[in-house]
């Protein structure tokens, strides 16, 4: 008896053995293999297995140089027959039937495959863009929105690349309707962030600024991508007050007070750089140009930093040092500010400079809208012992609604024989301020 049992379980071992290789096989030609003698391998060795079915029925359907789409269908057929509680194969059969041109075995097929797993987004999005496409625009509303509702990261919070991919497949098909948005959108702040960050970078700065006055403002990647964006489409727009709404902001969720500690009547932001500028804390402002505070992108030949041991007045003031032999000109310290247009203003801060190049720096002033168009521009003194303050009295043009402070420097690439050190080539700037002087 005992004989009988160990030939019994030998004999199942083998087999199971067999069927377990014949399956490794079949996977690794599915993995490895791209053309369909590697497919059809994988089914001579697998000729049951649902999956292996599937891959081989896709590959001939879409990718085969002479597509047998019939045959395709047939072998989709049976891998739901081998199958039918798994709604991958559904989903795949009713695919392919809607490519195929019978909505009709599409629907059933698909409607199959969300009602074996209700709990997944991808059968709910599919379903849903399936009557976007046979115009049942109501019924594909009330998929999208489900299929956004259990898209959840976490309980209460809709997944954003989700909810932005939902909002994409409708205004494709319908245009950018803030009526349908809103009512596939779920409520959760999330999604509502994802929806206005969708509006802002299709230009839609209205419904964008109207979410985005209701949400909690907190320190998180979609808040970040918002504002960031917000910022884009308000500036691009020439609408600074509304980018200064949203500025504040973004100086809510970083901490800082409205005014922090400066003149009222004083329009730059940070003037003496006594903070660090925000966009150390938002890196994705750095590049991006935008905002109302100090903007330092890196440059690989001029080092720029807050310094703490010779300021004008207060803690600090900014140390830029120039590297011997430079090839590039700088020009990546810029501050943002809105301004009326027409009116007469007054730029001042103050400088240290000492040995510089016959070429010194300078500030240049430019409409925010067009960085390119040079107002106005005051050198820089080459030697400056002691700190001395400059001014700059100016006009804005008539279309001006913002300007752009800009600190620029030619290439010095002969520095390192004027001066003979690099310790003697720097520049110190502290107490910038601007205020209307009519």
């Amino acid at each position: 008896m005992s004989r009988l049992l160990f030939i019994v379980i030998l004999t199942g071992a083998v087999f199971a053995g067999r069927s377990i290789y014949r399956g490794f096989v079949a996977d690794s030609l599915l993995a490895w293999g791209d053309d369909r003698a590697s497919r059809d391998a994988a089914l001579a060795s697998a000729p049951a297995n649902p999956a292996v079915i599937a891959a081989r029925a896709k590959y001939i359907f879409y990718r085969a140089e002479t597509p047998d789409e019939e045959m395709a269908l047939a072998e989709l057929r049976r891998a739901v027959r081998l199958s039918p509680f798994d709604y991958r194969y559904w989903l795949e059969l009713g695919r392919a039937a809607e490519n195929h041109g019978d909505a009709a075995a599409a629907a059933l097929a698909l409607d199959r495959a969300r009602t074996l797993a209700p709990g997944y987004f991808e059968t709910h999005w599919t379903w849903a863009n399936f009557k976007l496409r046979n115009g049942e625009t109501e019924d594909a509303i009330a998929a999208f929105h489900h299929a956004l509702l259990i898209s959840e990261n976490r309980p209460g919070v809709t997944n954003g690349r989700a909810a932005l991919n939902v909002y994409d497949a409708l205004a494709q098909a319908l245009g950018l309707d803030p009526e349908m948005l809103r009512r596939v959108a779920p409520a959760d702040e999330n999604a509502q962030s994802y929806l206005a960050y969708y509006y802002a970078t299709r230009g839609a700065l209205d419904p964008a600024m109207e979410i985005f006055r209701r949400l909690t403002l907190r320190r998180d990647s979609a808040r970040q991508e918002l504002i960031t964006e917000l910022l884009r489409c308000a500036e691009a727009a020439g609408q600074y007050d509304v980018a200064g709404e949203v500025w504040n902001g973004l100086r809510e969720m970083a901490g800082v007070a409205d005014q922090d500690g400066r003149d009222d009547n004083n329009l730059i932001e940070n003037g003496g750089f006594e903070r660090i500028p925000l966009s150390e804390e938002y890196p994705q402002l750095l590049g991006s140009g935008l905002g109302f505070d100090w903007l330092m992108p890196r440059h690989a030949e001029v080092a720029v930093r807050r310094d703490d041991e010779q300021p004008h007045t207060g803690q600090r003031a900014l140390l830029i040092g120039f590297e011997m032999g430079m090839t590039t000109p700088f020009a990546n310290l810029a501050q943002v500010v809105r301004v009326e247009p027409g009116r007469r203003y007054r730029l001042s801060f103050y400088v240290r400079s000492g040995n510089m190049p016959s070429e010194p720096p300078s500030i240049e002033i430019t409409d925010a809208k067009n960085p390119d168009g040079i107002t106005h521009r005051l050198g820089l003194p080459r030697e400056a012992g002691d700190w001395q303050k400059q001014t700059l009295d100016f006009t804005t043009l008539p279309e001006t609604r913002a300007i752009r402070i800009l600190l620029r420097s030619p290439v010095y690439s002969d520095l390192g024989r004027e001066l003979g050190s690099l310790n003697r080539v720097a520049l110190h700037l502290d107490d910038f301020s601007l205020v209307r002087i009519d």
